[in-house]
């Protein structure tokens, strides 16, 4: 302490001191993270060697799993003997054996329990042991197996000589089929294989048993079946007691593991905890050590610095109350302290000494001019000084560096712009009334300029960014500084960017091009194979046929689907995605959204509801595509992850102003649900939950990521709550816009007739009837929701009997115990009751059900999900408050019901595309020519005339855009218009807006849906 006491300067005592304490606090501090670090690592190292463990039992045990799954009917496990498998399994063993062997050397470190290790080590011994038993006894019965597949094969063998003697190609064909079976079994050996095989030799046996001749052909065929037969019973009993003893004991071993795991695992826990804890205390420790330290140094700092300013203080004083300036202060020490006393003394001196005082301040003003030359000397940029007439007054080396000028002497006194600034970049004069640097001067406001250039000595010029500022004196503008940069470096960088940014786009098209190119190419066949899907559909089938052509159309709507979700992606990332600003009915929106989905929650057995609560308004601005495609993305994967229970869409106000509202959308499902470590990662593209999913489920993972945008594109945010078992809770907000001047649909007169008016809700599903109860007490109606029939018929009696019956009610039609239909006869058969209005809802509308309501007296028969305004409707029909319209009972889509016959061409040079379009025309009563090509269909208009043109926009010779510029070219001259459909597998951003553009009247994408076509020709029609 007295050394740092020794030190002349003050500043060095607080310099000392300080960087004492720090060395002491770091030594400290240093100490206790080295000790942590080291405890650290050894844990680390012990975690990340059982976690490792871990890994490597349960990747064995998957792998042995999948080997004891093989079956020894398999002919190609015989033949093979699955080596590679093997040798895979074998590195897997190893891998634990190493982990084991690594938790072994942290045994005598102590850091692992030694039983613990021991007994994983007899267990990887033990398990070797068994499996190796295993393969061993699965290879030995191979050979009975072979002996059998031969037999097979001369039996085989035997029926082509017979059946080459035969010239039919029908029995060849069978033949073929009959041989393509044989090697699929061989090669696969699975149940769906066998299958094959009975379905091939079946039609052959048929064919044979009508000849006359074919008795002993037809011994030869039932000889290979019996042959196939006896190799397909030897193969079922062959192995199985062995594999299951010997899987027993794999599986007890597997399962050994796990708890010895697990207890490593929760030992390095809590070594882990109690190495924290450690270092909390000695952390705290530290910190009071160094509190400690901090206070001792200054304490004692602060009493030898404070006597020396005490004096000082002193002596001022009484310098200040007396006027005695001859009392001095006596200088004690030689550092800050000392050097303020002698200063004080020389102040008092100098007092009496003005004329040393002014050659001081002189000094300083000399000092000043010199600090401000060394500024400008060493300043990188160009600094000149110009006065009102242009000449410059003072620069730095700088400005006559990057002028190309030796001496500055060179710049100062002359015209700046007639030296550096005369010509613009083009090389044409700049006059001086024009010069941006003078502009400080003329306006006294600075200017910043990066466009032009300046002029060096030897007539070269350069790129420059100057600042042009006014000089000042008692506020009159005296001249300008300017202050410039040499920009060539930055210009070659930002051509550089441009050059890249211009390749960059250049990309963006090329992917566009291939993107729009890929759609084309794609949907041309996948118009062919949904459109013939759709006809064969109209055409006598069994029930088997139907099922598979259902299959196709369903398979490549899921093809479409995942190309709309690419495509959608790509118009995302290219932030080529626009929003429709529509005015739309927000109900409606939803229950189209829902409805199409019905039949797939239906089939699953789940509830599907839509509650749209009653303070979120109908009438909204926005674009209801996107909305419902958000809604049926979210809705269908609630879907498709949930096996038993509901899923609800619901619709609820967040906020609102005048202009527009956010709405809060949820769907929830009783589903799967979601671990919350991915609960992010499903929103990124190509994601799931877990990769199994995407086997057992399906999907692109792309869905989410879409309607994440699309949901940021309308001012919203999407997120999930889930617990894994319980389901998924998806939410998204949305800003819509309000319509201006919305009406109301329904008359009050008619509303009026509900009022009060008694309602008997019946379903089994809670939410079903919290959504029904909301809806019909917007209407002030009375409810009452009961859950079962039997509660019904008991309510109902009892409303009668007190005098306020039911005038309606509202049932479920598929309830356990008694369903609606039950219900509804029991309900009649009841006289008190049998006065009641009865309308019936069910998730799936079912062939004779129509019947059924008409034999009942159901007034109304309604499918879910239900749109509040068609039970509005409904009920009004129902009750006779409005007249009855006469419809179908079931809500289904129905072509249009015109049946005006039109002449129409149609330009198409696919000949697929060209069939169904023709097939699905002419179903609909119309005439129809066909043109390969744009120039054909130019050549036919000239034939004969045509009411309707379907154009295809990329054709050979003359596409579809050309041929309908030329047409109407030539409607100029004659004052008719041919309606022109563009019928185009074109279906990216800006497809419809440049046929439309190109003077055509409407816009239609493949693949084609029968009904959306008859559609698009009425409306085209109709314009």
């Amino acid at each position: 302490m007295s050394r740092i006491f020794a030190l002349r300067r003050l500043k060095y005592r607080i310099l000392a001191v300080t960087l004492s304490g720090i060395v002491v606090s770091g030594a400290l501090w240093l100490g206790v993270i080295l000790y942590f670090n080291a405890e650290q690592n050894r844990t680390n190292e012990l975690r990340s060697t059982v976690e490792h463990t871990r890994i490597a039992a349960l990747r064995m045990g998957n792998e042995a799993t999948e080997y004891m799954s093989w079956d020894v009917r398999t002919p190609a496990f015989h033949k093979t003997g699955r080596t590679q498998n093997l040798d895979d399994h074998e590195a897997s063993l190893q891998a634990l054996e190493q982990e084991i062997g690594h938790l072994a050397s942290l045994e005598h470190a102590g850091l692992v329990n030694p039983r613990s290790v021991e007994e994983l080590t007899g267990l990887s011994k033990r398990y070797r042991q068994s499996f190796h038993r295993l393969v061993t006894a699965f290879r030995e019965r191979g050979h009975e197996i072979w002996g059998l597949e031969g037999k097979w094969e001369q039996t085989i063998l035997k029926l082509e000589v017979v059946l080459a003697q035969f010239q039919d190609p029908t029995l060849q064909f069978d033949l073929l089929e009959l041989r393509r079976a044989q090697q699929d079994y061989l090669h696969l050996g699975q149940e769906q294989q066998v299958l094959q095989f009975r379905y091939a030799i079946r039609p052959l046996r048929d064919k044979v048993m009508t000849f006359a001749d074919g008795g002993d052909l037809l011994e030869r065929v039932n000889g290979c079946e019996a042959a196939f037969d006896e190799l397909l019973a030897v193969q079922k009993k062959i192995g199985l007691n062995e594999r299951e003893g010997l899987r027993g004991e794999l599986t007890g071993t597997g399962l050994a593991m796990d708890p010895l795991i697990e207890e490593l695992l929760r030992e390095a826990i809590v070594r882990d905890d109690r190495a924290a804890r450690t270092f909390d205390l000695m952390l705290l420790a530290g910190g009071l050590v160094s509190l400690l330290l901090g206070a001792a140094f200054a304490i004692t700092f602060a009493k030898r610095l404070s006597r020396p300013i005490e004096a000082l203080t002193r002596v001022m004083g009484e310098v200040v109350e007396s006027g005695d300036l001859t009392r001095r202060v006596e200088v004690q020490s030689a550092d800050e302290v000392g050097l303020l006393s002698a200063a004080f003394n020389r102040m008092v001196e100098k007092l009496n000494r003005s004329q040393e005082s002014l050659v001081s301040v002189h000094q300083g003003l000399e000092h000043a001019k010199e600090e401000f030359k060394l500024l400008l000397d060493s300043t990188a940029e160009g600094i000149y000084g110009v006065d009102l007439a242009g000449k410059c007054i003072f620069s730095n080396p700088a400005c006559a560096h990057l002028l190309g000028y030796e001496k500055l002497e060179e710049l100062l006194g002359h015209n700046m712009h007639a030296l550096m600034h005369h010509s613009r970049p083009d090389s044409s004069p700049y006059p001086v009334s024009e010069c941006r640097i003078y502009q400080a001067t003329r306006d006294g406001k600075g200017t910043h300029v990066d466009d032009e250039v300046l002029w060096r000595a030897d007539g070269t010029s350069f790129p420059v960014e100057y600042w042009s500022n006014p000089m000042f004196r008692e506020r009159e503008v005296i001249g300008s500084v300017v202050t410039f940069v040499d920009i060539r470096e930055r210009k070659r960088a930002e051509e550089s960017l441009r050059l890249s940014m211009a390749a960059m786009e250049a990309a963006s098209r090329a992917k566009s091009e291939f993107l729009a190119n890929m759609s084309h190419e794609i949907r041309t066949p996948m118009n062919g194979v949904i459109g013939m899907s759709e006809l064969l559909l109209d055409t006598p089938l069994d029930a088997e046929q139907r099922e598979y052509v259902v299959t196709i159309g369903n398979s490549a709507d899921l093809l479409l689907t995942i190309i709309n979700d690419i495509l959608d992606f790509s118009k995302i990332e290219a932030k080529h995605l626009s929003l429709e600003a529509i005015e739309f009915n927000l109900r409606d929106a939803m229950s189209n959204a829902l409805q199409p989905l019905g039949p797939r929650a239906d089939k699953k057995g789940l509830e599907l509801a839509c509650h749209v609560l009653a303070n979120v308004p109908d009438n909204v601005v926005g674009d209801p595509s996107r909305l419902r495609q958000v809604v049926n993305n979210l809705v269908g994967n609630a879907i498709k992850f949930t096996d038993n229970g509901e899923v609800v869409l619901r619709v609820e106000l967040a906020s609102q102003t005048q202009d527009e509202v956010e709405l809060h959308f949820s769907i929830r499902d009783t589903g799967i649900g979601i671990p919350a470590d991915k609960q992010e990662l499903i929103f990124e593209p190509f994601a799931q939950a877990d990769g199994s999913t995407t086997r057992k489920y399906g999907g692109t993972g792309l869905g989410l990521t879409i309607s994440t945008k699309l949901v940021e594109m309308m001012s919203g945010r999407i997120w999930v709550e889930s617990l894994p078992g319980q389901g998924s809770t998806f939410h998204f907000l949305a800003k819509l816009g309000h319509q201006k001047g919305t009406t109301v649909k329904v008359p009050p007169v008619s509303i009026a007739r509900l009022l009060q008016c008694r309602v008997l809700i019946v379903d089994d599903n809670a939410t079903n009837r919290r959504i029904l109860e909301d809806m019909v007490q917007q209407w002030e109606m009375r409810p009452t929701t009961i859950a079962d029939g039997e509660s019904a018929l008991t309510e109902m009696k009892h409303a009668a009997d007190s005098g306020d019956p039911f005038s309606l009610i509202l049932l479920d039609g598929h309830m356990p115990q008694m369903d609606g239909f039950a219900l509804a006869e029991r309900i009649k058969a009841v006289p008190a009751c049998g006065g009641a209005t009865i309308m019936m809802l069910t998730s799936d509308g079912q062939r004779g059900d129509a019947a059924r309501c008409r034999d009942l007296g159901v007034a109304a028969y309604l499918v879910k999900p239900i749109r509040q305004g068609d039970l509005l409707n409904a009920i009004l029909e129902a009750l006779g408050t409005i007249p009855i319209k006469k419809a179908p009972p079931i809500s289904r889509p129905n072509l249009p019901t015109s049946h005006r016959s039109l002449r129409i061409l149609l330009a198409e040079d696919n000949a697929v595309n060209q069939r169904l379009a023709v097939r699905l025309l002419e179903k609909r009563g119309h005439s129809v020519a066909v043109a390969n090509n744009g120039r054909e269909a130019l050549a036919a208009l000239e034939k004969e005339p045509f009411q309707l043109i379907l154009m295809d926009v990329q054709m050979p010779e003359m596409d579809g855009m050309e041929a309908t510029a030329r047409i109407r070219v030539m409607e100029k001259t004659t004052g008719k218009h041919i309606p022109i459909l563009a019928m185009t597998a074109h279906a990216m951003q800006g497809d419809r807006e440049r046929c439309l553009e190109g003077g055509m009247d409407g816009y239609f994408s493949k693949p084609i849906r029968i009904l959306a076509l008859h559609e698009m020709i009425e409306h085209v029609m109709s314009l």
